[in-house]
């Protein structure tokens, strides 16, 4: 397990964001899982981006939009959002405060495929083929 206080922070993830490695597979061997905790400054966000596992995410504090293939969501107030694996989808602060959240992967290692930001966007059927 990694400590909130002496955790190195990941910075460069996306503009105005920066992430802290609880556990994975690196931190405990053997792990199928991996999580953490993000902030997000104001204007912060993620790349459009998809995963090869489910993922739960829960905005413990500001307000976060959750886009997901054309779909918008805003999550706070410990709201928490499964996207399933292969989806495209960005979170992105547009509030003039810090947005924090907590997620946990079902995967051994906090892995994601950066996508053309027109995937996040659009309005796509699940699963599509052309992803």
């Amino acid at each position: 397990m990694n400590y909130f206080a002496s955790a190195q922070k990941m910075i460069g993830v996306g503009p105005g964001a920066e992430f802290i490695d609880f556990f994975n597979a690196s931190l405990v061997p053997g792990i199928e899982m991996s999580g953490g905790f993000a902030r997000f400054q104001p204007g912060g966000r993620l790349p459009a981006h998809f995963h090869d596992f489910d993922e739960s995410i829960c905005i413990t504090r500001g307000e976060a939009h959750c886009l997901v293939e054309g779909r918008q969501f805003s999550l706070s107030g410990c709201t928490t959002a499964m996207v399933p694996r292969g989806r495209v989808h960005y979170f992105v602060n547009h509030s003039s405060s810090t947005m924090d959240m907590i997620w946990v992967y079902a995967g051994p290692m906090p892995e994601r495929i950066i996508v053309n930001e027109s995937w996040g966007t659009k309005n796509r059927e699940a699963w599509t083929n052309d992803l």
